[in-house]
């Protein structure tokens, strides 16, 4: 997940973000907005930008990813669901009924294959959008259920939202369509007229009606505003909220609650001795404020929006190419240049290698390309996605438990690995796959595994209520369960794992802040 994280970021430096919710835009609309005229942005994006992030982020990885499948014994024989569900290491939940249906569970093996292979060629087509993003988003939910990767499904979840069309979210929308709460603004003041569009900015639910003084009178359902003078009405902070006028602090505290995600202020707001105390010094600002401001239209007071705005659109950079024009060019040629580079990362996948390593030119394509692999890696976050392959999996035939000794000859195990050997809570993400495959990896090399156990039992130890002194000694147990390595489908097999009983293989200690490693070789238990 890093590395579509890395493409979907290094897309974002190009692709116009500011045009809605941004904090630019609101820039945009406080520069360029008069008390004549507020500045709108033309909030439309070419359907293009969306579809590059899913391009990116899900197609090329889904693409790259089946030519591993296509040459994995695993995914071939339809296992490629069921086998890493079926080994306690690898998965943190389970469902029987799916596991010990071989055809059912073969059927999800091959039908994730071919939805992956077709994805990239289909998903920017309207009638495939929504299938799509339902099984898309089905898939990953199964993943997050059923393995310890939780922000690759989350991850891949978010990306996925992008294939949902924008009228479908205006129907789906929380936007209110009725307006709770109506603040009156004077739009002859630049400070007043400044407000409101910042405040606008975040009313992501509409939840808040603004009116001008002179229009109140006639939007306001006959409240009567009249006693109260155009001054007080500017710098007042007056609102109508359920047919009653409030003011001052008492409208921020409607405000706030009406923009939601503001609410967690308004209610400490209202706890007794700190509105009070709010209120009074609130009220003190104001009057100060505007005692010193006499004229309500003056334009000494720190805002002064420009008058004109350049329209990029129409800058020529070239004689003949506008910067709209080179912007359209520009994402051509990155979309093309996302294609090239994934394309030189896949034909480094079994599947092209197996076909094309008796070439000689294949070699010398690999040995000469190199330097762009790495680059296409290290920064676009393109390359190759040999996500649950034969290689993780085959002759994985152990798992392995720490346990801390007790002074009093008990034990308690570190939160790694379980008793039935499943993925304890430190096992997620990126920990996950450096213990399964750094540390415990399927051929066991004793000096990654001495590392990799001294490295969590430090961890362990820092962050344990039950150690005072960290130079005192302290010992761990280290315990082995032997599984089964398969490569067909069978009944009960998850379970009959859970059953192997644990072998102890030895300890470790921190004597003194020194770590001393006594573990035998796994691979000869």
């Amino acid at each position: 997940m890093f590395y579509a994280y890395m493409s979907v970021n290094f897309l974002s430096l190009f692709i116009p973000l500011t045009k809605s919710y941004s904090i630019d835009n609101l820039f945009k609309k406080l520069n360029y907005s008069t008390i004549e005229k507020e500045y709108s942005n033309d909030e439309l994006v070419p359907e293009f930008y969306y579809f590059i992030y899913v391009f990116a982020g899900i197609g090329l990885f889904y693409l790259d990813s089946t030519f591993y499948k296509l040459s994995s014994e695993m995914w071939l024989n339809g296992l490629g669901m069921w086998l890493p569900s079926s080994i306690p290491l690898a998965v943190k939940t389970y469902s029987l009924f799916i596991l010990n249906n071989e055809y059912l569970s073969k059927f999800l093996g091959y039908f994730t294959m071919l939805f992956e292979l077709v994805f990239i060629f289909l998903f920017w087509k309207k009638r495939f959008k929504i299938p799509f993003f339902l099984i898309g988003v089905i898939f990953h939910i199964g993943i997050f259920i059923l393995w310890p990767i939780p922000y690759f499904a989350i991850g891949v979840i978010i990306i996925y939202t992008l294939l949902l069309q924008a009228d479908l979210f205006e129907k789906i929308s929380l936007k209110s369509k009725t307006q709770k709460l109506t603040i009156i603004y004077n739009n002859k003041h630049p400070l007043s007229v400044r407000k409101k569009i910042i405040i606008q900015h975040f009313d992501l639910f509409n939840k808040i009606k603004f009116t001008t003084i002179e229009d109140a009178d006639k939007s306001l359902n006959k409240i009567d505003i009249s006693k109260i003078n155009e001054h007080d009405l500017t710098f007042g902070y007056y609102s109508i909220k359920n047919g009653i006028i409030i003011k001052g602090i008492d409208t921020i505290i409607a405000l706030l609650f009406s923009l939601v995600f503001f609410s967690p202020i308004a209610l400490v707001l209202q706890i007794p001795g700190i509105y009070h105390l709010t209120k009074y010094l609130f009220n003190k600002y104001l009057k100060d404020y505007s005692d010193n401001t006499n004229d309500i239209t003056s334009y000494s007071i720190g805002f002064s929006p420009k008058e004109n705005r350049i329209d990029n659109n129409k800058i020529k950079i070239f004689k003949n190419l506008s910067s709209i024009q080179i912007e359209k060019y520009g994402f051509k040629l990155l979309f093309y240049l996302l294609i090239i580079l994934q394309f030189n990362a896949s034909l480094k996948s079994p599947l092209f290698r197996n076909k094309l390593r008796y070439y000689s030119f294949y070699d010398k394509y690999n040995e000469a390309t190199k330097s762009i692999t790495s680059f296409s890696k290290e920064f676009l976050g393109v390359t190759n996605h040999s996500v649950f392959i034969d290689s993780h999996f085959k002759g994985y035939n152990h798992i392995i438990k720490v346990e801390y000794l007790l002074p009093n000859g008990k034990k308690t195990i570190l939160p790694i690995i379980d008793e039935l050997g499943m993925p304890g809570k430190y096992l997620i993400g990126g920990t996950w796959a450096k213990w399964t495959f750094r540390v415990s990896m399927p051929k066991i090399n004793q000096d990654k595994l001495s590392k990799g156990i001294r490295d969590f039992t430090a961890y362990w130890l820092h962050n344990s209520s039950i150690i005072n002194d960290p130079y005192a000694n302290y010992k761990f147990i280290i315990s082995v369960k032997k599984i089964d390595s398969t490569k067909k489908w069978e009944k009960n097999f998850l379970i009959k794992q859970y059953q192997k009983p644990w072998i102890e293989a030895g300890f470790v200690t921190w004597e003194n802040g020194t770590f001393v490693s006594k573990i035998k070789r796994i691979e000869s238990i």
